[in-house]
């Protein structure tokens, strides 16, 4: 058999039977992390299987993934005759102080075999993907692709190869990075992951990235934390992304009269810095802040002294992001109908802050609610967990039908879930589908005894579904109009269900 290679970056992976060289472009071969040495390495061993007395490597174990043998192994020996145990932060932690560039999930081993491959690409996600992870016929596959990364892929490809561009952005080729993750966004589905690690990695590198991609704080999940790192201004752009959250919800002009609007808005940021004296974050500090994580986990000790602003759940900013929008809109209105008559609302603003106290209302209920329950008498095991492969499979299958039957037809997916739970499938997700398909037959009582018996007999977390059950019956009593408060009303709901 003729063995031929691909050629990376000057380096041959070999691969046997090709009948041609697959020739990575210069653009990608310069940011891929590449090395010749053998994965099995004096160097990279962790430590010691305790049942076999075999080598166990460091990239058998990164990200704490399962190791290759058949036994399940209760620890590792370390060199020196203590105990790691396995499936511990202890060996996390071990990765952590040991870190080389052989802990980078897109280092690609050229020792590592790669076989021909043209067979469909993989339907299944591989999570926080690694080279050393995929068979020979995925290396090909990756490898291939490689050769045009604007091709249609399996995502965690692109996702390998994201976990490169990360190391770039952080130790490497900064702006080549850069420009090699905006190519990946044009043509493959990952943006808030992809956006949020260049954002994170400006300020790693002390570079301000709204400079030159203005567009990322569109993308963002907390769109205003760049500028208020940078003590920058408030944009209209920003402020509209926070409207929702911050109770704003007249949004006519915002959608009849967007050009108009922004330009009120944008007078009204102007009148407000002019009057604290400076950009906005110059002079506003956000409540709280959190520490940032790259999509590399490797590269985790490079974010975690970088603490970003948290401008989600920040009464103070969303008070001045509704302020903003409420003038901006009065503007508006003047400005096409200006004999109109402005009377200012007395209705409560559903803000987050608001919506917490809410929240905490529902919490309240289901506690007490919680107690009219009692454990049932013979609780069946869930034996999700030890069922064979075969049936395990065949139940995920089964649960996925109830799913889309709960919307469809809802009685057969009562049935079905019933049936499911039955067999020994009693994992939460299988409560949460019966519950979907009583709630589509408007049957809430029979929605809510499911989630709360299995609250209670299995521990399981139902709360946001349960939040979301009795938030309807909060709904349909304020429809009424009853004078009392939120919370006397909530209960008295719930008391006349128990």
């Amino acid at each position: 058999m003729i063995n031929k290679s691909i050629d990376i970056n000057n380096k041959l992976v070999r691969v046997n039977g090709l009948t041609e060289s697959l020739l990575i472009p210069e653009r990608t071969r310069s940011l891929l992390w590449i090395t010749d040495e053998l994965p099995d390495t004096d160097e990279n061993i962790v430590g010691f299987n305790p049942i076999t007395g075999e080598a166990v490597y460091h990239s058998q174990i990164s990200g704490l993934r399962p190791l290759p043998y058949g036994d399940k192994i209760p620890y590792l020996m370390s060199s020196d005759g203590s105990k790691i145990p396995f499936g511990d932060f202890t060996i996390q932690k071990y990765i952590e102080d040991n870190e080389t560039l052989y802990d980078e999930p897109s280092l690609i081993w050229t020792q590592l075999p790669v076989a021909p491959n043209n067979s469909e690409l993989p339907k299944q996600p591989y999570y926080y993907p690694r080279y050393d992870g995929l068979s020979p016929e995925m290396r090909f596959q990756y490898l291939n692709w490689l050769r045009d990364v604007s091709q249609p892929t399996w995502l965690s490809y692109v996702f390998l190869y994201l976990y490169g561009l990360n190391r770039h952005l952080i130790l490497g080729d900064y702006e080549a990075a850069v420009e090699e993750v905006k190519l990946l966004l044009k043509h493959h589905d990952i943006g808030a992951y992809a956006y949020n690690d260049l954002a994170l990695a400006s300020v790693i590198r002390g570079k301000n990235i709204l400079d030159k991609t203005p567009e990322i704080e569109e993308h963002l999940f907390d769109p205003a934390w760049l500028r208020a790192y940078h003590k920058m201004s408030l944009t209209p752009t920003v402020v509209l992304k926070y409207a929702s959250r911050a109770g704003f919800t007249n949004t006519r002009y915002i959608k009849q009269q967007p050009d108009l609007f922004n330009k009120k808005l944008q007078q009204a940021i102007d009148d407000l810095e002019k009057k604290i004296g400076g950009p906005f974050f110059s002079k506003f500090t956000p409540a709280g802040d959190d520490t940032g994580r790259l999509n590399n986990n490797s590269l985790n000790s490079y974010s975690e002294n970088f603490k970003i602003p948290i401008l989600q759940r920040d009464d103070g900013f969303e008070k001045v992001v509704y302020s903003l929008l409420d003038k901006a809109h009065t503007s508006v209105r003047l400005t096409l109908h200006p004999n109109t008559t402005i009377r200012k609302s007395n209705k409560t603003v559903m803000n987050s802050a608001r919506t917490r106290e809410l929240a905490d209302e529902l919490d309240i209920a289901i506690n007490k609610l919680a107690t009219q329950y009692r454990k049932s008498e013979h609780i069946e095991e869930d034996m999700t967990d030890t069922m064979p492969t075969t049936q395990f499979n065949k139940s995920i299958a089964q649960l996925e039908s109830v799913n889309t039957l709960a919307d469809l037809n809802p009685d057969q997916a009562i049935s079905s879930a019933h049936k499911l739970i039955d067999s020994g499938y009693r994992a939460p997700a299988i409560y949460e589908a019966l519950a979907r398909a009583y709630i589509k037959k408007d049957d809430y009582r029979s929605a809510l005894d499911t989630l709360m018996q299995a609250k209670v007999d299995y521990g399981y977390n139902f709360q946001w579904q349960l939040r979301g059950i009795l938030d309807r019956f909060r709904s349909d009593l304020s429809a009424s109009k009853k004078p009392s408060p939120d919370t006397i009303r909530l209960n008295k709901i719930i008391d006349s269900l128990v």
